[in-house]
């Protein structure tokens, strides 16, 4: 049986299944917000299932599924695992795309996302926005919690990065340009630390500086927490140095890898790329603001970004992008 409503605790509407495993539902109005629980009935009388958010959008709907370390699949939106586990989120329906944003910058474009020893600072709320083949749009939104590598509660570890004489940012990736200054400063404040990074780089204290950052210093530092209670926790911070970037306002002859428009208003294209090319566009504080996979002259919608300079990076070049 399958209840349903507006509400959490009115699930006045039902529907009943038999044998069945799928139902098509067509009296829900488009852009409402209904709870559902499915309930198993027989002789022995009815066991309630899962109260189940879902929206409805346009006629279509995003359901939650999660597997923790390898475990059965559970339709639920809320999770909590040990640091080091292993995490999948997988919601349904399986056509359509899906995109995704979550901590620190994270962003994906498959319907199923997995985090490996997944660590304390990638817990936190993803949501993951669904478009069926006909266009219509849904979200399902999981909240991840990521308890110590004990077991023990854990508040969440919070990645801070700051770039030369930006300000501090909410992000676990950045890039700079040689001689930059980049500092990493994780939350919380209290308890203690320790860091582990490239080139045999360690540290105790919580907040770290790089200076005259060059290429042996690119690479991952490792920030290790212990809070007052002795609950442990890691945080991973990624920092990429930006080569020698160059304008190209047009397609020319040569094989180069080349940004066109530049400037651009609503769109940039790459020219010379292979198929399904990862890229990555930051801005001039570092920050992530875009992620996508691209092909040779297909358009990058960058119209949501403020006019600006920003540094295009695909995996052996940086390329400098105006937008106005």
């Amino acid at each position: 049986m399958i209840r349903f409503g507006h509400d959490k605790t009115m699930l006045y509407r039902s529907y009943q299944v038999y044998r069945d495993t799928t139902i098509t539902i067509r009296s829900l109005n488009q852009g409402q917000l209904y709870w559902f629980a499915i309930d198993a009935f027989g002789e022995t009388g009815i066991t309630r299932g899962d109260t189940l958010e879902g929206a409805v959008n346009s006629g279509c709907m995003a359901v939650p599924y999660v597997n923790i370390n390898g475990a059965a699949w559970q339709q639920v939106a809320t999770s909590t695992l040990n640091s080091g586990g292993t995490l999948i989120l997988g919601p349904q329906p399986l056509d359509g795309t899906w995109s995704w944003t979550g901590p620190s910058g994270y962003t994906a474009t498959n319907r199923e996302i997995s985090f490996t020893n997944i660590e304390a600072g990638q817990a936190g709320s993803y949501i993951g926005s669904y478009t069926s083949p006909t266009g219509c749009k849904a979200t399902a939104t999981f909240t991840i919690n990521v308890n110590g590598s004990n077991g023990c509660a854990l508040a969440p570890i919070v990645p801070y990065m700051k770039v030369n004489t930006g300000g501090w940012q909410q992000i676990n990736t950045a890039s700079i340009s040689a001689g930059g200054t980049i500092f990493m400063g994780p939350q919380p404040g209290d308890g203690t630390w320790s860091w582990a990074g490239s080139s045999g780089y360690t540290s105790t204290v919580r907040e770290i500086t790089l200076t005259n950052v060059q290429a042996a210093q690119a690479g991952q530092y490792k920030a290790s927490y212990t809070n007052p209670a002795g609950c442990k926790g890691v945080v991973t911070f990624t920092v990429t140095l930006l080569k020698n970037a160059k304008v190209i306002d047009e397609v020319n002859g040569t094989s180069e890898i080349a940004c066109f428009p530049n400037p651009a208003d609503n769109f940039v294209a790459l020219k010379n790329i292979a198929a399904n090319t990862n890229i990555t566009i930051f801005g001039t504080n570092g920050r992530l603001v875009l992620r996508t996979i691209v092909s040779a002259n297909e358009n990058i919608n960058v119209s949501s970004l403020s006019p600006g300079v920003y540094f295009i990076k695909t995996v052996n070049q940086s390329l400098k992008l105006v937008k106005r």
